[in-house]
């Protein structure tokens, strides 16, 4: 995704971005659930 966060964090002060993914549109709940379990909110 190349500069995306870069891009992006001007026009969100103060936000912490995190690493991002693209997923394919088959992409399966485990995987999506796995994903998420690695963003530690």
């Amino acid at each position: 995704m190349g500069n995306t966060s870069m891009e992006l964090a001007p026009s969100c002060p103060g936000a912490e971005l995190k690493e991002r993914k693209r997923f394919d549109a088959n992409v399966s709940l485990g995987e999506l659930k796995e994903w998420y379990k690695k963003l530690k909110l």
